[in-house]
């Protein structure tokens, strides 16, 4: 891991609890409109990694806004990605087993779930946004 991807991985999950307030979270659940990107990348395994590392130790500091679950990783990755120019957004899901309800959250890119969290989102039925 580099020190590029410690700093983009800090970068992304220092600024997620901003990101899930009622009032930006929307942004994070929309299809992003893009400027016209020639080359679009793909944030490295290793950025990704280094986001998710930051969160969980971030959550453990006294009284902190983070936390290590799959809508604070997911949120950095969707950051990370839409950096790269990709139209990456957040998704919702839900699912239930008896009286049990279970929630995930995951990234979409082309509607199609993307990273880490992508491999649980076919066992969840996704929230789709109003209007």
């Amino acid at each position: 891991m580099t020190v590029g991807d410690l700093l983009r991985g800090a970068w992304a999950a220092l600024r997620v609890p901003r990101w899930l307030d009622a009032d930006r979270l929307p942004l994070l659940l929309a299809i992003p409109e893009l400027p016209d990107v020639r080359s679009v990348t793909e944030p490295s395994a290793e950025t990704i990694r280094a986001a998710r590392g930051i969160l969980r130790r971030l959550e453990r500091l006294p009284g902190g806004r983070w936390r290590g679950t799959c809508l604070y990783r997911s949120a950095a990755e969707v950051l990370l990605r839409r950096a790269a120019g990709q139209p990456a957004r957040l998704q919702l899901g839900v699912h239930s087993a008896g009286e049990e309800v279970g929630a995930h959250a995951w990234v979409e890119c082309d509607g199609r779930p993307v990273g880490p969290d992508a491999a649980e989102a076919d066992r969840y039925t996704a929230l789709r946004p109003q209007g």
